[in-house]
């Protein structure tokens, strides 16, 4: 699993996007959905004005977004704009914090470090054994823990001890 990345590290909007693919890669996001990532995000950097745009703001994600007729306050916008604009966001996310947090789902195939694997077993064995929860109850409960661990997995730090 990818931790943090410091962006101010990267050279340029070309390696963020690579690293911000990276990232992604990790959190289990399909290789269909990186690719149409990585053409979008192609597309924003010749926007910018090609391989030599070394920073972008977040005027230039406005304006890239009101050129494919995508307003913040849009609504009502077909699945590709609705992407368009996903795609930007979790590039934003990235430049500004290293890290991207998934909204819809938290995949199966998510890795957690062996503290955090052990915090979240612990957890389900007390839902199953003490609170015999329902399956329902069970899932809903792992998806939310497992996406706050991750999150915290995923900021550099190692044990709820920490937090």
């Amino acid at each position: 699993m990818k931790n943090r990345i410091s962006v101010s590290g990267l050279s340029g909007v070309e390696d963020l996007v690579a690293a911000t693919l990276e990232h992604m890669r990790g959190q289990g996001y399909s290789a269909g959905y990186l690719q149409l990532c990585r053409a979008l995000w192609h597309d924003f950097l010749k926007f910018l004005g090609g391989s030599s745009a070394k920073e972008f703001s977040e005027d230039d994600i406005v304006r890239y977004l009101e050129n494919h007729g995508i307003c913040a306050e849009s609504s009502g916008l077909s699945d590709r704009k609705r992407f368009i604009r996903a795609a930007m966001r979790i590039l934003a996310e990235f430049k500004l914090h290293g890290c991207h947090q998934r909204r819809r789902c938290t995949p199966k195939t998510v890795k957690l470090s062996a503290s955090f694997q052990t915090v979240l077993d612990r957890y389900e064995a007390f839902c199953r054994d003490d609170r015999r929860c329902t399956p329902g109850t069970m899932r809903c409960r792992l998806r939310h823990i497992t996406r706050f661990l991750f999150f915290l997995d995923s900021s550099g730090l190692r044990d709820l001890a920490t937090v």
